[in-house]
């Protein structure tokens, strides 16, 4: 768990050093009361208040259930498929089908620690 506790300190000095200087600066020079100003500052807020979160006590539950290709999950009144088509952006995302919305989407199941 220090392991992982490490990985995430590494993840949020990474992310503040990166994306969130990199956001900072597209705010220069563009007028603060511009939707794009406004959707950066939203941006930026997003992200710092996930690494407050993350630094303030988070705790990693490991999964209590896995599956290897596909999963179907009853929900009640929705049924979820959960389906693992390989590598992507990480070696774990996965695709959620929605068959009674008739939609989907791709995503990342997990963080791993570096």
């Amino acid at each position: 768990m220090a392991r992982f506790a490490a990985g995430i300190e590494n993840w949020i000095e990474r992310r503040r050093a990166g994306r969130i200087a990199r956001l900072r600066g597209q705010l220069e020079g563009l007028d603060p009361e511009s939707a794009e100003a406004k959707g950066i500052r939203e941006a930026i807020a997003i992200d710092e208040l996930t690494c407050a979160d993350l630094l303030e006590g988070f705790v990693s539950t490991p999964p209590t259930e896995t599956f290897d290709d596909h999963m179907s999950l009853d929900m009640g009144d929705l049924t979820l498929e959960l389906i693992y088509y390989g590598a992507a952006h990480t070696d774990d995302n996965i695709v959620v089908h929605i068959p009674a919305e008739k939609s989907c989407c791709s995503v990342t199941s997990s963080w791993k620690a570096a």
